[in-house]
């Protein structure tokens, strides 16, 4: 925040100790407009992120959002850039704005101009097993497929 100050007023270093001590805790917008900015859009570094795909860029079977880790605020618009470490390709979401506000995805484009949407959540999804294996160590996931066994004979499926 001094430093804001000091290079708008082309004052000398000397003054940013003071200058910082007059400002505690406000962002320069803050201090200038008196009015504390929104943060809550802001994502942390490394986040974890789900990439939506259109019906067009997949089959029925295929799965229907793509992990990513967001990296940065793109430079020169109001983007992301996201990393996908499977395909280990980084992605520029340029898409955002006022359609932001209305939707709970961001259409982004991938190489191959290939349309994929950002979801919001930046959160871990419940982890599911990745093997049938894996399910069956589980009592709640034997309980389900029991369950749904039942279903399928009682329907006579």
């Amino acid at each position: 925040m001094a430093k804001c100050k000091l290079k708008v007023k082309f004052m000398s270093k000397d003054f940013g100790l003071k200058l910082f001590h007059n400002v505690k805790s406000q962002t320069p917008q803050e201090a200038w407009s008196g009015v504390k900015p929104k943060v809550d859009h802001l994502r942390v570094f490394g986040s974890i992120t789900y990439a939506h795909v259109p019906n067009q860029g997949r089959s029925k079977f295929d799965d229907r959002s793509v992990k990513h880790v967001f990296i940065d605020y793109y430079v020169n618009s109001k983007g992301y850039k996201l990393y996908n470490p499977n395909s280990e390709k980084m992605i520029v979401n340029m898409k955002l704005g006022e359609r932001r506000r209305h939707l709970d995805f961001v259409p982004y484009f991938e190489e191959g101009d290939q349309e994929v949407v950002i979801t919001n959540e930046f959160s871990n999804p419940p982890s599911e097993p990745l093997t049938f294996d894996e399910a069956m160590e589980n009592k709640r996931w034997r309980q389900a497929l029991e369950e749904e066994i039942k279903a399928i004979k009682k329907n006579d499926t």
